[in-house]
C-alpha cells in the first residue's frame, strides 16, 4: 500500500489539473465565445419577458390635461419650427439639439439645455406629430442622458390631444436661461472605450441600425452595410417597422417582435440582455427611435452615439466583414505572386469534416476547443505575426452554422482587427481557381473529368449539430 501512495497522489494531481483546465476554459468561453450556448425557447411566451412592471414612459391626453397646472409638468414640442409656431399645446417650448452638440456629449448638452431655460429638475412631457417618432426618441434619449429623471411622452401626440378637444395656442413662452444642475446619466450611453470593453460579451446585444428591413424577412441574407463591415458580434435590425401612424406597439407585442431577432432561424437573442444600438453616426435618426421603443417596453438600452463612423475610424477597433468564396480565392491567388500579409484561416467544423474537405491552408480548430487551440496554433505556426496587421478568416458549414460567428468574435476579442467571416461556407468555392483539399477532393481528382460547365465545390457534409 505504501508503494501505491505516490501513484494515488499523481492521479489526484492529474485529475485536479484537468478539472482546473476545464473550469478555466469554460470561464473564458463564457466571456468571449459561445454566448448563445443555452437552451433557447423556440416560441415566444410572456413568461420570457424580463420585466414585471413596464416603465411609465407614455401618458394619455387626459393625464396631461390633469397635470397641466402651475408647478406641474412642462410640455416640450419636437416638431419643426414652423409647425410649432403655427400652434402648440399650452405653455409648450420647442427644444432642438443639433447633432454636432449631441456628438460632443454632455459638455455641450448641459449648457445648451440651460440656455433653453431648463435645469434638469423639471418633469417634462414630449410630444410631436405623426411623423415625429424618431425625433421624439432622439430627444428622449438626449434628455435622459443629460440627467432628467421625470420624462414622459404624450401617446398619439398632437392628433390625440386635439381629438380630446385640447386647447392649442400660438403664444411662445420665453424662459430665462438657467444653470443646469442635473447629473448626467452614464447608463444611457456607450462611449468608444465602453464598446471596446463590452462587445461580444455574454449579456450584451449590440444592434446595428444602418440597414433597412429586418434580415429575418430575407432568410437571414446579410444587408449591405452589415456585410461590408460591422462591430463584432452585432446583429442588424430595423425598428422602423414597429411604428404605425406615429405610435409604437404595446410592450408585450414589442417583446414578441424582438424575440424573433437572432443569427439564424430558431436561434433567438436573450431578452434579458443589455441592448446597445448604433447607426451611421450621431445624426442617425434610428438611434432615438430604437432607444424610445426599447425603453418603453422596459429593456435596458444604451446608445453608442459615434456609431460606425467613430468605430471604423479608430485603428485599434476590430471589424468583422462577411466575405464570399471568390474574394478569399482571389486573395490566395494574389498571395502566390505578391507580398501580401498571410491570411490565417480557421475551420471550426469537426475534425472529420475538415479532413474530408477544406480550404487549402486552413487549420482545424473545433469551436469547443477554440480558446485554447487557436492560441496554440498561432503560437506554433505564426509566432511572429502582428495581430493588428494580418487578416484572419473563419468558416463553418454554412449560414445555419453559427460557430463561425462565435469564432469571429473570439478572434476580434483576441486582438485581430481585420476579421473575415466566410458566413456561407465554401459551397460556391471557385474550384477552377484554387482546388479544395481533403480526401473527398482526392477522390474527385481520381474520378473521370466532369465536362459539364460551371464546376463548383463538392458538397460539404452537413453538421447535425447546426440545427
Amino acid at each position: 500500500m505504501k508503494r501505491m501512495v505516490p501513484w494515488v497522489v499523481v492521479l489526484v494531481v492529474a485529475a485536479a489539473t484537468f478539472l482546473a483546465g476545464v473550469v478555466v476554459r469554460n470561464v473564458r468561453s463564457r466571456v468571449t465565445i459561445d454566448n448563445r450556448a443555452w437552451e433557447a425557447p423556440r416560441q415566444f411566451s410572456p413568461d420570457l419577458i424580463p420585466v414585471t412592471v413596464y416603465p411609465e414612459v407614455m401618458v394619455s391626453p387626459a393625464w396631461v390635461a390633469e397635470n397641466l397646472v402651475p408647478g406641474g409638468i412642462r410640455l416640450v414640442d419636437v416638431r419643426a419650427e414652423a409647425s410649432y409656431a403655427a400652434a402648440h399645446l399650452p405653455g409648450a417650448i420647442r427644444v432642438a439639439v443639433d447633432p454636432s452638440c449631441a456628438a460632443s456629449g454632455i459638455a455641450c448638452l448641459h449648457p445648451r439645455l440651460g440656455e433653453l431655460g431648463l435645469s434638469g429638475q423639471e418633469q417634462l412631457v414630449l410630444y410631436g406629430g405623426a411623423e415625429d417618432f424618431p425625433a421624439l426618441g432622439r430627444l428622449y434619449w438626449l434628455l435622459e442622458w443629460a440627467g432628467f429623471r421625470r420624462l414622459r411622452v404624450l401617446e398619439g401626440g398632437v392628433a390625440a390631444w386635439q381629438r380630446r378637444g385640447g386647447e392649442m395656442q400660438t403664444e411662445i413662452p420665453a424662459l430665462p436661461p438657467r444653470s443646469f444642475t442635473a447629473v448626467a446619466n452614464a447608463d444611457a450611453v456607450a462611449d468608444l472605450e465602453w464598446m471596446r470593453d463590452h462587445f461580444g460579451l455574454a449579456g450584451i446585444e449590440v444592434l446595428d441600425l444602418r440597414d433597412e428591413g429586418p434580415w429575418m424577412e430575407t432568410r437571414y441574407q446579410a444587408p449591405p452595410h452589415f456585410t461590408a463591415g460591422h462591430i463584432p458580434y452585432s446583429l442588424p435590425y430595423d425598428f422602423r417597422g414597429w411604428v404605425t401612424e406615429g405610435e409604437g406597439p404595446e410592450p408585450e407585442a414589442s417583446w414578441a417582435m424582438l424575440f424573433e431577432l437572432g443569427p439564424r432561424v430558431e436561434t433567438h437573442i436573450r431578452l434579458n440582455s443589455e441592448f446597445v444600438v448604433y447607426g451611421r453616426g450621431p445624426d442617425d435618426e434610428q438611434l432615438g427611435l430604437a432607444y424610445l421603443l426599447l425603453r418603453r417596453m422596459g429593456a435596458t438600452v444604451r446608445v453608442f452615439p459615434g456609431g460606425w463612423a467613430a468605430w471604423s475610424q479608430e485603428s485599434d477597433c476590430p471589424v468583422v466583414r462577411i466575405v464570399e468564396p471568390a474574394e478569399v480565392a482571389a486573395y490566395l491567388e494574389r498571395a502566390r505572386t505578391e507580398d501580401l500579409p498571410p491570411l490565417l484561416m480557421f475551420d471550426v467544423r469537426d475534425e472529420r469534416s475538415h479532413h474530408a474537405l477544406r480550404i487549402p491552408g486552413s487549420v482545424n480548430v473545433p469551436q469547443y476547443l477554440l480558446a485554447a487551440s487557436m492560441e496554440q496554433t498561432i503560437a506554433e505556426r505564426w509566432p511572429d505575426i502582428r495581430r493588428d496587421q494580418v487578416p484572419l478568416m473563419v468558416y463553418c458549414y454554412g449560414r445555419l452554422c453559427i460557430r463561425s460567428r462565435e469564432a469571429s468574435n473570439f478572434a476580434a476579442r483576441s486582438g485581430f482587427l481585420d476579421v473575415w467571416w466566410l458566413r456561407d461556407g465554401f459551397a460556391d468555392w471557385p474550384m477552377e481557381r484554387i482546388s479544395l483539399e481533403g480526401t473527398l477532393a482526392q477522390k474527385a481528382a481520381q474520378a473521370p473529368p466532369d465536362r459539364s460547365p460551371g464546376r463548383s465545390a463538392p458538397p460539404a457534409r452537413r453538421d447535425p449539430g447546426t440545427e
